[in-house]
């Protein structure tokens, strides 16, 4: 339990009041005269009550006061949230008791950047997604300035390698990301490309980078920096083949997985629905 404790004689009382912080769920004043029994709800809320501490014209938090015995409680419609500080205020005629207090964050282990798919070392040059998947849930909002491409053979950016949607292209649990290249830029002889010329080009070599700046769900900054480096190939016009796979079916009488060569990278996310 987290225990907070501001001491102060009052004068009405000899006793000393004392505002307690219990964990995320409430605060008590302690050791208050008998006549705080016969007081209204409001007068009750009006002697105590929780601010932000750092916006000074932010309402008082919403909650429910409770007398017994000698301790005024309150207990906040919603639990306080860590990491941010609060204001307790008691008043009693001339005395006034004030005490300030974080809930402190729990400790949470950094997210990582598992892998960016497709993994291959080569890529075509009309690729046209990127998956990125996280260990953890990531934070949505302001994506972009977290991913950098990279022409690694002519040493600069890739200006808008991705097509920016306010309406980020997560999964349901916000471990996955798609990256969407603008099929404008793919196509050929479409003005996307022929005013910006394509995102990748065939026979140089690129990077995608995830920055460990980026936030997850919990505020945590990823724990590192992840690059995908890969050379770009020629792209790939032809329809897809199943005759061309190549089929590795289990030993006989035993339960060792189906493998299936495709021969070419292909879109991960649709794979995993098979």
């Amino acid at each position: 339990m987290l225990l907070l404790t501001l001491l102060c004689t009052l004068a009405a009382d000899p006793k000393s009041a004392a505002i307690h912080v219990i964990e995320t769920k409430s605060v008590e004043v302690r050791h208050l005269p008998i006549k705080f029994a016969h007081k209204t709800l409001d007068e009750w809320a009006a002697s105590l009550t929780v601010h932000l501490a750092d916006n000074d014209k932010a309402p008082s938090l919403l909650g429910t006061h409770t007398y017994n015995d000698g301790t005024l409680k309150f207990e906040p419609r919603f639990p306080f949230v860590p990491g941010v500080k609060y204001r307790v205020t008691f008043k009693d005629g001339d005395t006034e008791l004030t005490h300030e207090f974080t809930i402190p964050k729990p400790k949470v282990e950094a997210g990582t950047v598992v892998a960016i798919f497709p993994t291959a070392d080569t890529l075509p040059e009309n690729t046209l997604r990127f998956y990125v998947q996280f260990s953890k849930p990531m934070r949505r909002g302001d994506i972009y300035q977290h991913i950098v491409m990279t022409n690694e053979t002519d040493k600069k950016l890739v200006d808008l390698p991705f097509v920016e949607l306010d309406e980020e292209l997560w999964s349901a649990d916000r471990k996955r990301l798609t990256l969407l290249i603008d099929p404008g830029r793919i196509k050929r002889e479409v003005k996307p490309r022929d005013d910006l010329g394509p995102v990748l080009i065939e026979g140089k070599k690129f990077s995608l980078t995830i920055s460990n700046k980026w936030l997850d769900a919990d505020d945590t900054p990823l724990k590192a920096t992840f690059t995908k480096t890969f050379t770009v190939t020629k792209p790939y016009r032809d329809a897809i083949e199943p005759k061309e796979w190549t089929i590795t079916p289990p030993s006989a009488g035993k339960r060792d997985k189906l493998s299936v060569a495709l021969g070419r990278s292909m879109d991960n996310a649709l794979l995993q629905r098979l």
